[in-house]
């Protein structure tokens, strides 16, 4: 087994948590590991590849870049899914970093486990330098935005009895509050801020579909015109 296999295999006992009906909870889990793929494949970029990145940490960095939610919430299952809907802060990024540290000793070689931590810390500041930390910051970034998001977000308002409607304030609030012009700019890599424009634009049109179907409007679009005119004339 190479070292990234066996960080994998760590990660994902970590990181799936036990809930009360003692089965696994797997939305942390999915959150890391889809990040984590999605870290390997920008470190085959040539404009990242030519920084020569530490893969291991980086990797590894990736899975645990989270890990503390997986300590907050072990036993009950996900309450707020902040981990996934918005960036951890400074206390999550530095204790997911000591999980990182004591899951991974005796996996890791010394050098990079520290190289790993760091990134982890790193990565949830306002600038990065380690271009391991530009990495894994555009990619969470980029994993909250689009339709990754709506399962923990329908998750977020199920759990308050709340439905639809919820789903498209939220978004409107969103748009309101010009959250995506703002965040545009926090992206390191063109390529990622690109994708991240194509993932809030569908976002957008999944969002105008779904209040079309709830208002009905599609349903009315159905009729033909001979047969509005028909109606129009009957009333």
């Amino acid at each position: 087994m190479t070292t990234i296999e066996a960080i994998w295999k760590q990660a994902e006992r970590d990181l799936i948590i036990p809930n009360a009906d003692q089965q696994g909870d797997v939305l942390l889990w999915e959150h890391c590991s889809t990040v984590a793929r999605a870290v390997q494949q920008l470190l085959a970029w040539p404009a990242i590849a030519d920084r020569s990145p530490s893969a291991e940490a980086l990797i590894a960095a990736a899975l645990y870049h989270d890990a503390y939610f997986a300590v907050l919430h072990r036993g009950r299952g996900f309450r707020d899914n902040d981990c996934v809907t918005r960036a951890g802060d400074a206390v999550v990024r530095d204790h997911s970093a000591e999980i990182l540290a004591a899951r991974l000793k005796g996996i890791l070689d010394a050098e990079s486990l520290d190289a790993a931590c760091e990134i982890v810390r790193e990565a949830g500041q306002r600038e990065c330098r380690r271009i391991e930390a530009q990495v894994l910051s555009d990619v969470d970034n980029l994993h909250q935005l689009g339709l990754l998001t709506l399962l923990p977000t329908i998750r977020q308002s199920v759990s308050t009895g709340k439905g639809a409607v919820d789903l498209i304030d939220r978004w409107r609030v969103w748009k309101e509050y010009g959250v995506w012009p703002a965040r545009r700019e926090s992206f390191y890599f063109p390529e990622t801020q690109q994708l991240a424009t194509q993932r809030v634009e569908a976002y957008d049109r999944f969002i105008t579909q779904l209040t079309r179907e709830l208002e009905g409007a599609d349903l009315a679009e159905v009729l033909t015109p001979p047969m509005k005119e028909k109606r129009a004339a009957a009333s």
